[in-house]
């Protein structure tokens, strides 16, 4: 019984020691006052006015910018018809089937291939 209350005392006693010892990533640091400015490129805050651009507003600016899609490369139809496809099947684009047709319509319009 002796020797287990030695091995508790001592387990113990290197519990205590270890948390006693500072890491040596624990370095106290001041606390940093400095304020920082940052500007923004200019962004189109819509989509260009067209017939198609209210569903390109309210859908797609739900996770894309206008000025990102616009400069996008141009697509074809059949092109835009994949990427809206792909953004409701695989990302969940509240994009119903009615809106697939004049999305990618207007989307062609503004950013298709000649």
């Amino acid at each position: 019984m002796k020797g287990l209350s030695i091995l508790i005392f001592g387990a113990a006693c290197l519990v205590l020691a270890q948390s006693a010892v500072p890491k040596p990533d624990a370095v106290p640091v001041a606390a940093v006052e400095k304020t920082v400015s940052v500007t923004f490129p200019d962004s189109h805050n819509v989509f260009p006015p067209g017939a198609g651009a209210e569903i390109a507003n309210g859908q797609c600016m739900i996770c894309h910018s206008a000025g990102m899609v616009t400069r996008q490369p141009p697509l074809s139809s059949a092109q835009w018809t994949s990427e809206v496809n792909k953004m409701r099947e695989a990302y969940g684009a509240p994009l119903t089937e009615d809106q697939v047709a004049p999305l990618v319509k207007y989307l062609t319009k503004i950013n298709g291939k000649p």
